[in-house]
C-alpha cells in the first residue's frame, strides 16, 4: 500500500521534463497542513521543524515519519482559545524551543522527553502601572531567541493614556536584550530613547546585533548599525542617508550583504574588519551562498551568481526564489514571473555540470521556502495554495 502511495504522489506533484543524467530527483513526502501553520520551516540535520496550530512537529527526514508532536501553550491558556505556534528555535540535535502568540516559550529535550516551560504566557507578560494623570501599558508581544540560543529578545510594546483609557499620547517598542536559559538582563534597545525608527536582528552566531534603518533621535538616517550583541556597544555605522531594502549574511557572521534602495547598488561588508570589500552597479534582492564565497542577486525575473573571491559573475539564469546547497553545488530556484508570483515550477541546477531538472506541480502556489538539507540530499519545499500550506520532500541524487 505504502509502495502505490508513493506512485500517486510521484504523479501528482512531479512531471520529469528537462531530466538528464547525473541529476535525479524524486518526490518522497508530501505533508499537509491547513491554513493554521507559520510559513517557515527549520532544518537541523535530519529534523524538520513545522508547526500546525499549537502544535511544534518534529520529522525526520531520512526516516520518513513523524516523531515528536510537542504542544506549545501555558497552563493558564483555556481549550478553545486561538493559540498559535509563531516561531520555533532547533538548538542542538536534541534540544527545541517553542514560541506561541500569547506569548509563551518552553524549551523541550526530545532526547529525554523533558520539557521546562519558562514565565512567559498571557497574563504575565501584560503590565499595568498608574501615575497621577496617566496609565502606562507594557506589553510582550513576542519572545526571540538568538541562533545559538545564547540570548533571547523580548520585543515589548509600550503605550500611555490619559486616566480612563480614552486618548492616547505615545506609543513604542523596547527590546530587551537578556542571557538565555538565565534570562539575565544586559540592556534595552527602545524605539523611544534610542532610535525613531528600526528593524533589529541577531547574527547566526550570535556575535552582532543588526540594526537596519535606523533613524537617530537627531533625525540622522542609516543603513545600518553593527553592535556588539553582548555588550550593545555600537562598532559601527554604514551609509548616512541610504536605506536597506533587502540583505544577506552568511552562515559563519562573516560577510553581510547589502541591497541599498537610494543609491541602487549592492554592498558587501566583512564584518570581521567593519570594512566594505565590493560594490556591485545592481538593483535586487542578494543572496548569500552558505559556504560565504558566491553572492546571487535576485532582480526581476533574473538571479545572477557572482564569485566573491574573483570579483566575477558566474552565470544568470532566469527565476526567483533561489537556494544554494550547502556546498554550493547546486541551487533551485522558482520559475514563477517574480518573487510575489505564484509558481507551478522549479528548477534544480547543478551549475557546474550544467545539468537542470524541471519539477512541474499539480498547480500554481506560493512558494513560501525552500531549502536543502545540510548534506544536500533533500530540497524540503513549504507551498500556499486553495487548500492552505502543504510541505514536499524530493530526494536530490547527483549534480
Amino acid at each position: 500500500m505504502k509502495r502505490v502511495f508513493s506512485i500517486l504522489l510521484f504523479f501528482l506533484f512531479w512531471s520529469p521534463s528537462l531530466s538528464q543524467e547525473g541529476l535525479d530527483i524524486s518526490l518522497v513526502k508530501v505533508i499537509r497542513l491547513g491554513n493554521e501553520s507559520v510559513n517557515f520551516f527549520k532544518i537541523f540535520g535530519n529534523i524538520l521543524f513545522f508547526s500546525q496550530r499549537d502544535f511544534l512537529i518534529l520529522y525526520n527526514i531520512k526516516e520518513e515519519r513523524e516523531i515528536y508532536r510537542i504542544r506549545v501553550r501555558s497552563s493558564v491558556v483555556k481549550e478553545g482559545e486561538n493559540i498559535l505556534v509563531t516561531n520555533f528555535y532547533p538548538l542542538d540535535s536534541g534540544r527545541v524551543i517553542g514560541v506561541n502568540n500569547e506569548p509563551y516559550l518552553t524549551l523541550f529535550d526530545f532526547t529525554k522527553n523533558i520539557e521546562t516551560p519558562f514565565p512567559y504566557n498571557k497574563e504575565n507578560t501584560l503590565k499595568e502601572r498608574s501615575k497621577i494623570l496617566t496609565t502606562q501599558i507594557e506589553k510582550i508581544e513576542d519572545l526571540i531567541i538568538s541562533p545559538l540560543g545564547n540570548f533571547i529578545m523580548e520585543k515589548t510594546h509600550f503605550f500611555n493614556f490619559l486616566v480612563g483609557g480614552f486618548i492616547q499620547l505615545s506609543e513604542w517598542y523596547e527590546y530587551n536584550i537578556l542571557t538565555f536559559p538565565k534570562r539575565e538582563k544586559l540592556y534595552t534597545i527602545s524605539g523611544q530613547k534610542d532610535y525613531l525608527e528600526f528593524e533589529i536582528f541577531f547574527s547566526n552566531k550570535d556575535k552582532y546585533l543588526l540594526i537596519f534603518n535606523p533613524i537617530l533621535r537627531d533625525r540622522r538616517v542609516y543603513a545600518l548599525i553593527v553592535k556588539d550583541l553582548k555588550t550593545g556597544r555600537d562598532l559601527e555605522y554604514f551609509y548616512e542617508g541610504d536605506r536597506v531594502v533587502g540583505w544577506s549574511l552568511s552562515k559563519d557572521d562573516r560577510y553581510l550583504a547589502l541591497s541599498l534602495g537610494n543609491s541602487e547598488k549592492i554592498k558587501i561588508i566583512d564584518l570581521s574588519t567593519l570594512k566594505e570589500i565590493l560594490t556591485l552597479p545592481y538593483i535586487g534582492n542578494p543572496f548569500l551562498s552558505p559556504t560565504g564565497d558566491l553572492l546571487g542577486i535576485e532582480g526581476n525575473r533574473t538571479i545572477t551568481v557572482f564569485s566573491l573571491k574573483d570579483n566575477r559573475p558566474l552565470f544568470t539564469i532566469f527565476g526567483s526564489h533561489p537556494v544554494f546547497s550547502y556546498d554550493n553545488r547546486v541551487i533551485a530556484y522558482s520559475l514563477g514571473e517574480h518573487y510575489l508570483a505564484p509558481t507551478k515550477e522549479i528548477i534544480v541546477y547543478s551549475w557546474r555540470k550544467e545539468l537542470r531538472r524541471k519539477m512541474e506541480l499539480d498547480n500554481e502556489y506560493f512558494l513560501e521556502k525552500m531549502d536543502f538539507t545540510l548534506d544536500g540530499k533533500y530540497l524540503i519545499l513549504l507551498l500556499l495554495g486553495g487548500d492552505g500550506y502543504k510541505i514536499l520532500i524530493f530526494q536530490v541524487k547527483g549534480g
